[in-house]
């Protein structure tokens, strides 16, 4: 329609000018057929010709009016003039002299009227043109683009598209041809393909953080957090009686697993874990159960709904699952696991309560020999609370508030000198009383605390004996015990690092270790002990023989070892039992020839220092010396005992209240 407007517009606009043109041309001309008399006439002073214009104006209806006025100033009008007119004017000239003007009145009135009988044509006829034209326009535009487009936006909302799993294109009936509504349909798709790709992806990786979070990624089984989740949801279910009649926990820790994991790698030791989680899971399938992977070699599995005598049979079972070594790479390896039980409501009504009694009776089973189980009793509350308080106090406080380091002789058998001093930790307790040393150190290993109390021992050792060198003059050696676990604390490499002793050489330190280190065949502690060896720090093997090493790991471990400590249980037997004795011989024979020096421990009788010497042992320590003293005490035995070496070859007894030479 506004096109139509404009149209006329311009039209009329166009067709108005072209009648006044007309208009205009027809009364010039009218002027040019009178022109003649007109002059004619005015060089008389008369006005001749204007007949003419008189009967031209009687035939031209729109000219209304002349005036004609001369040089002189005399005037014609025929016509009533009116300022509406249209004023066409045009000068008389003959031989380039100016006889006077004339103007033609033209009435505008006449021009619209005709102006607007044609308008009127125009307009209708431009109405039926252009409504045809918007109602062919509006037709073409409907079948080529707005019925595609509604039905692409019909089809972008259908609720079976949009809520279905995979993507599903917006197609329409229309042969593709490269046009925009092409372009918008490509593009609504490609969006759309998009965004159900993100959808799934953020299902996906919303499904995955779920797994993460809820299992372990290395055996599928439920993790930590669902573990306790589920162990809470079925208590809380058991106290409001609907959950099971029954709930049996089992702690499960395997046996030998790190030795294999830090022996032969994590490769190793992660297969181990994925086919003992299957084992486990086989073997449970028959009951009632839920198992997960606690963290590290733990697992612990709830057995639902089963009477004492079944679950106890449950766990013999997993214990058994076991039996068969596994294999890696043509490798058999073997360990076993240890279990805690304890039973929900019975032993302890909420997760943690009943975790953490299962835990403690898992240690109970490791310490009654390993590869068994132990049902936990409430007698063993009172181990518990001391493990605890142990524990705690180890944890919370400064050792220089709790722990004492005493110091026992390490005596030179030929010589009969003093030649060091074996750096032992003593715990007097004002709550507990006398703590022994195997306990707590037990409790610290399992707690991850026993590099906090070796280090401890390490620094007020190294610095004491250093002051007793410097008074006495004397090479004085220290040995200080050395947990095995040490060398897998996060602290270690640390402490090797930043620890302002190690600045110096230190050859008169010497570090004890079990003999279970050396079986272990741990690279990791390997990897620290040469650490420790390139500071000038010196190994020995503690209470040899009592494990399973054979003479064999002596000769194996020579670049290491600097001494060996042969248990006090040969020595004890040393003078009743052959077979102790040749021992005694083999080791000292054998690490003679290796350049390893040998000591006694638990030296208590003359005789038995006697018979180490005929044997060929050179150093030696126990009560038959002294037993381990404060450093309060140290000055006056060595005064007593330096005096007394001094002044005879015989052994002297009970000097200053102690056995000495």
């Amino acid at each position: 329609m506004l096109l139509a407007i404009l149209t006329v517009s311009v039209v009329s606009l166009y067709e108005y000018e072209a009648e006044k043109s007309d208009l205009v041309d027809t009364a010039n001309a009218l002027v040019f057929s009178a022109e003649r008399s007109l002059i004619a006439g005015l060089q008389k002073n008369r006005f001749e010709g204007v007949s003419i214009i008189e009967d031209g104006m009687d035939k031209l209806p729109f000219i209304k009016a002349v005036f004609i006025e001369n040089e002189r100033g005399n005037r014609y009008q025929y016509g009533a003039i009116d300022s509406r007119y249209y004023a066409l004017t045009k000068d008389i000239v003959a031989d380039d002299k100016a006889l006077g003007f004339l103007t033609l009145y033209i009435d505008n009135g006449s021009i619209r009227s005709a102006m607007v009988s044609k308008l009127k044509i125009i307009i209708l006829v431009s109405i039926l043109v252009f409504g045809c034209l918007g109602l062919l326009f509006s037709y073409v535009l409907n079948a080529t683009i707005v019925r595609h487009i509604k039905k692409i936006a019909t089809l972008a909302t259908v609720p079976s598209r949009l809520n279905a799993k995979s993507y599903i294109p917006i197609r329409i009936p229309r042969k593709r041809v490269p046009d925009e509504i092409t372009a918008l349909l490509d593009a609504l798709n490609y969006g759309q393909r998009k965004y159900k790709e993100l959808a799934i992806e953020k299902a996906s990786y919303e499904s995955l953080l779920s797994f993460q979070a809820n299992y372990d990624s290395l055996t599928n089984l439920p993790n930590r957090r669902h573990f306790n989740d589920y162990l809470e949801k079925q208590l809380g279910n058991m106290r409001s009686g609907t959950g099971p009649a029954s709930l049996a926990l089992l702690f499960i820790d395997l046996d030998g697993f790190k030795n294999i994991n830090d022996g032969q790698g994590h490769d190793v030791g992660d297969s181990i874990l994925k086919k003992t989680a299957i084992r486990f899971g086989q073997t449970l399938s028959t009951y009632d159960s839920y198992i997960s992977r606690f963290g590290g070699d733990e697992f612990i599995a709830i057995l639902e709904n089963h009477d004492r005598e079944t679950v106890e049979k449950a766990a013999t079972q997993i214990i058994n699952s076991l039996a068969e070594p596994f294999t890696f790479e043509d490798k058999k390896m073997s360990i076993g696991c240890s279990i805690g039980i304890t039973y929900a409501l019975d032993h302890g009504s909420d997760a943690k309560e009943l975790i953490d009694k299962a835990d403690s009776v898992m240690y109970q089973a490791k310490n009654a020999g390993r590869n068994t189980y132990v049902v936990f009793d409430p007698k063993m509350m009172e181990q518990v609370i001391f493990e605890n308080k142990i524990k705690q106090k180890l944890q919370s406080n400064n050792l220089d508030e709790l722990l004492a380091v005493y110091f026992q002789p390490l005596v030179n058998l030929n010589s009969m000198k003093v030649i060091g001093f074996e750096a032992l930790v003593r715990w007097f307790d004002d709550d507990l009383g006398f703590i022994p040393p195997d306990v707590f150190i037990a409790i610290a290993e399992k707690s991850g605390l026993a590099f906090k109390i070796d280090s401890w021992v390490f620094s007020k050792a190294i610095k004491q004996v250093d002051l007793w060198r410097a008074k006495y003059n004397e090479d004085f050696i220290v040995a200080i015990n050395f947990s095995p676990t040490n060398f897998h604390d996060n602290q270690f490499n640390d402490w090797l690092d930043n620890n302002p002793v190690f600045k110096n050489y230190l050859d008169w330190v010497e570090l004890e270790v079990t003999e279970r280190l050396m079986l272990a065949d741990d690279n990791v502690a390997v990897g620290g002990i040469h650490r420790l060896m390139e500071a000038g720090i010196k190994f020995s093997i503690d209470d040899f023989g009592t494990g399973y090493s054979s003479l064999g790991y002596i000769k194996k471990f020579k670049h290491i070892l600097s001494k060996i400590k042969i248990d006090r249980m040969f020595i004890n037997e040393l003078l009743n039992d052959d077979a102790d004795k040749a021992l005694v011989r083999s080791i000292v024979t054998m690490a003679e020839s290796l350049s390893i020096e040998v000591l006694a421990e638990g030296i208590e009788t003359e005789d038995q220092e006697k018979m180490l010497m005929e044997l060929g042992c050179e150093f030696g320590q126990g009560y038959f010396y002294s037993k381990p003293i404060p450093v309060s005490d140290m000055d006056e035995l060595l005064l007593v005992w330096n005096r007394d070496v001094k002044s005879t070859d015989e052994p002297t007894k009970n000097i200053g209240g102690h056995s000495a030479h």
